[in-house]
């Protein structure tokens, strides 16, 4: 066993020993950081390249990064409903390519706190597509979050 692969399980089993809680907040933390340097990124490089080119690369570092996930198994990637996953991955490269053309063209500050209303689209589309119930529980636990975020996105500030 090479020093690389007792560091690594190590580290594993430093992290499985904490609390779920714990766990969940690294995820966060590693989650938040990714995300800014995303955003970051793309806002650094739409200057040279266009959005079309910028969410390939996007969608090309996932690939990449399928063989990690590999290593569970194929079984991981089967479905049944392979012509939905292709609209539904379409639509998410479409989604991302407006999103980094946003980032690239407004102020950030209003493009960020648009994106906290994205729990509100995506409950309504829930509704509408999935045929989603939701009852007022699971609806009013994102009305605090997305409407804090309205009066920061108004056109008149």
């Amino acid at each position: 066993m090479s020093g690389a692969e007792t560091r690594h399980g190590a580290i594993r089993i430093w992290f499985f020993a904490l609390p779920a809680n714990i766990r969940g907040f690294i995820w966060i933390l590693l989650s938040t950081f990714s995300f800014m340097a995303m955003v970051m990124l793309v806002r650094h490089l739409s200057d040279r390249y266009n959005t079309g080119e910028l969410a390939f690369w996007r969608a090309s570092l996932g690939l990449l990064l399928a063989p990690i996930f590999l290593r569970r198994g194929q079984s991981l990637f089967r479905t049944r409903q392979f012509d939905l996953h292709l609209v539904r991955n379409s639509l998410h490269f479409v989604s991302v390519a407006g999103w980094f053309y946003a980032i690239s063209t407004i102020n950030l500050s209003v493009g960020m706190s648009l994106q906290f209303t994205v729990p509100l689209f995506t409950i309504v589309l829930a509704i509408l597509i999935l045929r989603e119930r939701v009852d007022a529980a699971r609806g009013s636990a994102s009305m605090p979050r997305a409407g804090s975020r309205l009066p920061s996105a108004s056109p008149v500030s």
